[in-house]
């Protein structure tokens, strides 16, 4: 379905010293608040990431796009709620494009319909506002790390865990199909049984089965369990700890 702009994962692995000359992963940080954009950038900078800020969607689809520079960015942390085009915006035209760039959505307005949206768009990684520096900084590692360990036609590993990061990582290039099968290998009954990886692994299967059938269908369709997941606390759980 599309034609995304990747570098190699095995160029440029990430380090753990905070080294910016070792740690060269260039992540496009965009909010329309100077404050929090430049709290965002410093958080991420001091741990040796490059670091590119702009305060809104258009601006940020000419970062990603002018040039053919897509590959440029390793991973975008991402506002919803801008002036010009919003955070969903962006994703729509990236989308559209094929561009693929790994996304962290950040905001302070995120509800379930608006995460299934994103999800639908190649969004499977979320933030609340406020986020603490730590945070931020965990959830962009933990995603590039992800990236960084998958490949074009690489075979995933067959644990459970391997499972899930390979389905997130075709949710990112929005293939429902490949992502539905992978989900669907997973044994729930080897999951731990304590806390909620159960209730996790199934509501990821329940909505990237839904926006198969929707994608199926071309045209909206209403989610088939539209009470539960707007009575539930969705973003819960599908934070990254879901792994």
């Amino acid at each position: 379905m599309q034609a995304s702009q990747e570098k190699d994962p095995d160029e440029n692995e990430p380090s753990n010293k905070g080294d910016a000359e070792k740690n060269p992963h260039r992540i496009l940080v965009v909010d329309d608040e100077p404050t929090l954009r430049f709290g965002f950038g410093i958080a991420l900078s001091t741990v040796g990431f490059d670091v590119e800020e702009v305060e809104d969607g258009d601006a940020a689809i000419r970062a990603i796009t002018q040039n053919g520079a897509a590959h440029d960015f390793d991973a975008m942390v991402l506002d919803l709620r801008m002036p010009g085009k919003s955070g969903i915006d962006v994703l729509r035209v990236l989308g559209e494009q094929g561009v693929v760039v790994p996304t962290v959505i950040v905001s302070a307005y995120i509800d379930s319909p608006t995460a299934i949206e994103a999800i639908e768009w190649g969004v499977v990684d979320f933030l609340q506002k406020p986020t603490k520096p730590d945070e931020l900084r965990g959830v962009v590692n933990d995603l590039i790390a992800e990236e960084s360990a998958l490949r074009e036609g690489q075979r995933p590993s067959q644990d459970i865990a391997g499972a899930l990061a390979s389905a997130r990582w075709n949710l990112r290039r929005r293939r429902l199909a490949d992502a539905c099968e992978l989900l669907d290998q997973i044994d729930a009954d080897e999951l731990p049984a304590e806390g909620s990886y159960r209730l996790r692994l199934s509501l990821w299967r329940m909505i990237v089965s839904h926006l198969k059938r929707r994608d199926e269908l071309g045209g909206k369709t209403e989610f088939a369990s539209s009470r539960f997941y707007e009575a539930t606390d969705l973003l819960k759980y599908l934070a990254y700890s879901c792994q």
